[in-house]
């Protein structure tokens, strides 16, 4: 653990920094802006950007080869793919209107995200001083460096982090700690510096240097992270005369940041990151490269990617982009990380003119600016009363670079002073998650005036309040439960799925994959088709596993088999005949358990389903309650036709005849019934087999009422007539004599 220095000790350790390390030749760090280096302005102009033809997609996983295809060749014109990994896709495109190319790839359901593969520029500034880590502890004043003497600057008393405080009150309660893993998607690092060697990442489940990619995460060799910029496993890039960091890759920027977050302490030499009294490591995850530290947002998504799959607790951003891209916001959104990202130097209002990704209202992101060692932001500083959450510092930091230590400015050094403090939050305990590690990181900060109105919280971190109130810190151990329906909205088979998150921190992904799948297989969310309405549009029925997590890293599959509706409708009929006017009436009743009836038709004649399938034959049926009538004039063979919303298909032949009676004789002439008695009238007719209906009504209803089947209910004393009609015109008639006992 580190002790607090003596400010004369801190002025002598400095200055064995300036002599033992190399800087360039005029004591100045390379600019890492493309245009406009003495504003610090980020490029982000789409008409400069020669890199707007690629577009960044992502896929719904279940998406097959030639779908994509499919997809792709919308305006009649090729995407061409440059490179392709789990769900991601990078393309390229001669298309000159790729605005409208972006809306219309955003309408097909087989994309979840697309968007411009835009530039990031990492945020930091040129200023050529070397000083003392004031950030750490401010006695009023600091040591600055130039390139031929030291010179003692007046600063603001305790402007600072309360670091030295935190440390000590580290110590003194014995935190039961774990190891903390904080991404630099940035720059590469200089892995063999003495200050950062020790605090490397290291992939246990590669084997350096056998060529295999022996944990089957995609990568080969990746033992520190991984290069996007070159596409390997090299991570920094030395100029082998000097040892300093290769022009054509310039990763000082990148190990700059490491060095904030984790220099090792009380080694002797150098500095002591912010996070350097815990077991914390950095993985090393290189998007930018070249003399101006270009990198992209496909890169930037891979990278997030690869953290997140790999398990890293914090991500530092310190780089931005004044666009807004839908892919890199679906990426962090659906990350377990706690991402710190610079404000950004151009002395903007991100109010206004938001900073990307700092300026993504998630709760898995915190945006810093940059104050002086007085307490105040800079000229170049964004600041965003809203969007920006707080300031730390960032000017006049030294931190290490490849080979040696140099001081640099920017909201670039004061993200990893943030990161710093939420790895030792992290530290305190298992299964934390991003929302809660954020809200007592910006509840405990130290106020400072001349931020009021200019972030959310107008101060910077009290790395020591924070310490003190990590009591608050709430650990999710309970998984999230899921379940799963199946049913069918108008043709597609449906699966509904219902996620609950059981403990605090929030459903962070709800994907899955075609198949019986283990939980390694979704790499912690990173891979499946993403479910974000609770419903998903099934292709084909068969085993799916589904995958629920959430923020605290608690996760949980689901295999299920998705039955498709196999069987057809079922239709039964009848019919009744009017020989009055010679119709027939066919009743039918078309029934489906599970999809639902899509067509109803009939046909006359016999028929089969071939007969009915192209769609133009048959007389369409309104279905009311599952009912319907046909009324026709001809007897003989009529065929029902009937089709579900999957597909499945039947007929139903039923033959209709008139066959009228031609006789009618009653059982009685007269009968003599009590009052109240009930008594039946047969009728006999001839022919026994018929299409004809009998109807019975009475005379006089008050002494004798008869139903539709001849049952006759005697009422009062009197006299009544049953009369018993066919449709054909016959009628019989039988006298009635009620009395009463």
């Amino acid at each position: 653990m580190v002790h607090i220095r003596k400010h004369i000790n801190f002025i002598l350790i400095s200055l064995l920094l300036c002599l033992c390390f190399p800087i360039n030749s005029e004591g100045q760090e390379p600019s890492l802006f493309d245009t406009n280096k003495e504003k610090g302005e980020v490029v982000s102009d789409k008409a400069a950007d020669s890199s707007l033809t690629e577009l960044v997609l992502l896929w719904d996983a279940k998406v097959s080869r030639e779908e994509k295809e499919k997809v792709l060749s919308t305006y009649n014109t090729s995407l061409q793919i440059l490179e392709e990994f789990d769900n991601y896709m990078l393309c390229t495109t001669n298309i000159s209107d790729t605005d409208s190319l972006i809306h219309t790839l955003r309408g097909f359901k087989e994309i979840s995200a697309v968007d411009y593969n835009g530039e990031i520029a990492l945020l930091s500034t040129d200023d050529p001083y070397y000083y003392s880590q004031w950030p750490v502890e401010n006695n009023g004043n600091y040591l600055q460096h130039t390139l031929n003497s030291q010179v003692l600057q007046s600063s603001t008393y305790d402007i600072d982090l309360e670091l030295s405080e935190a440390w000590t009150a580290y110590n003194k309660d014995n935190h039961q700690t774990r190891q903390v893993i904080v991404a630099i998607v940035d720059t590469g690092i200089d892995y063999e510096h003495p200050d950062l060697k020790d605090q490397m990442w290291i992939n246990q489940n590669e084997i350096p240097g056998d060529g295999i990619d022996n944990d089957n995460n995609g990568y080969i060799d990746d033992i520190y992270g991984w290069d996007y910029y070159n596409n390997d496993n090299t991570i920094c890039h030395y100029d082998t005369k000097t040892m300093a960091a290769s022009k054509e890759d310039n990763d000082d920027h990148g190990t700059h940041c490491a060095g904030i977050i984790a220099a090792s302490a009380n080694n002797q030499i150098g500095i002591a990151g912010v996070a350097s009294n815990i077991d914390v490591k950095i993985m090393s995850l290189k998007i930018h490269g070249g003399v101006n530290g270009k990198g992209t947002i496909g890169n930037a998504i891979k990278a997030i990617k690869y953290a997140t799959m790999m398990g890293a607790d914090v991500c530092n951003l310190s780089w931005g982009s004044t666009t807004y891209n839908q892919a890199l916001d679906q990426t962090i959104r659906e990350s377990s990380m706690l991402f710190v990202a610079a404000a950004g130097n151009s002395g903007a209002d991100n109010d206004a003119i938001p900073m990307y990704p700092a300026s993504l209202p998630l709760d898995n992101i915190i945006s810093v600016t940059f104050i002086n060692p007085n307490g105040a932001l800079t000229v170049k500083s964004n600041y965003g009363a809203t969007s920006v959450d707080i300031a730390a510092p960032g000017v006049d930091i030294l931190s290490t670079v490849v080979g040696g230590y140099r001081a640099s400015s920017g909201s670039s050094m004061a993200a990893p002073h943030v990161a710093g403090i939420a790895a030792i939050l992290y530290s305190s305990a298992s299964q934390l998650y991003p929302s809660n590690v954020k809200e007592v990181l910006l509840m405990n900060y130290k106020p400072l005036t001349n931020l009021s109105s200019f972030t959310y919280y107008p101060g910077i971190p009290n790395a020591y309040a924070c310490i003190e109130a990590m009591d608050l810190l709430q650990s999710d151990t309970k998984k999230p439960s899921i379940s799963i329906n199946t049913g069918y909205e108008n043709g597609s088979l449906i699966a509904f799925i219902e996620a609950i998150d059981k403990g605090n921190s929030g459903i962070r992904v709800i994907s899955y994959q075609p198949g019986k799948k283990t939980l390694d297989d979704f790499k912690h969310g990173t891979i499946g088709t993403s479910i974000n309405e609770g419903k998903i549009d099934v292709a084909k029925a068969g085993w799916y596993t589904f995958y629920v997590s959430d923020y605290a890293g608690n996760e949980v599959i689901l295999p299920y088999e998705i039955i498709d509706d196999n069987k057809a409708p079922t239709i039964t009929a009848s019919y009744s005949t009017s020989l009055i006017d010679n119709t027939i009436t066919i009743s039918t009743t078309i029934k489906d358990s599970k999809s639902g009836i899509k067509t109803a038709k009939y046909l006359p004649g016999k028929k089969t389903v071939k007969d009915f399938l192209s769609g133009k034959e048959g007389t369409p049926l309104n279905l009311s309650n599952h009912n319907a009538s046909i009324q026709v004039t001809k007897p003989g063979t009529y065929t029902i036709y009937a089709s579900d919303y999957r597909g499945n298909k039947t007929v139903y032949v039923i033959d209709c005849e008139l066959i009228p009676i031609t006789d009618v004789e009653l059982s009685e002439e007269t009968k003599t019934l009590s009052i109240g008695s009930v008594s039946r009238l047969d009728a006999d007719v001839t022919p026994r087999i018929n299409t004809d209906r009998l109807y019975y009504y009475s005379s006089n209803p008050s002494v004798a009422s008869v139903s539709q089947w001849g049952l006759i209910h005697a009422k009062s004393k009197g006299h009544a007539t049953i009369y018993v009609q066919t449709s054909s015109g016959i009628t019989q008639k039988c006298r009635i004599v009620v009395f009463k006992e």
